[in-house]
């Protein structure tokens, strides 16, 4: 767009393509979140219904994070907000 003449009909048809892309890029994104979200809360809602008594460990994500071969993205996969919910 850097290179389009503002104003322009090509300017317009370019910035309509950005826009349209970053708008499908942020809902592919917003519906991840959503699933994400979803899930953490039914799981959360399961524990507690089928549990009388839970217990939650503390980890030390940072340590696990800085570990040579850590294991598969602990703070990605969000099981922070479980023990949270709970």
């Amino acid at each position: 767009m850097s290179r389009k003449t503002r104003g322009s009909k090509r300017y317009e048809k370019a910035r309509l393509k950005v826009a349209k892309f970053s708008y499908g890029m942020l809902r592919k994104h917003a519906k991840l979140k959503d699933t994400r979200t979803d899930f953490l809360h039914k799981l959360s809602t399961e524990i507690i219904r089928e549990n009388q008594t839970i217990v939650l460990e503390d980890l030390n994500v940072s340590g696990m994070v800085k570990n040579r071969n850590p294991p598969p993205s602990p703070p990605r996969r969000g099981w922070g907000w479980v023990g949270y919910q709970i």
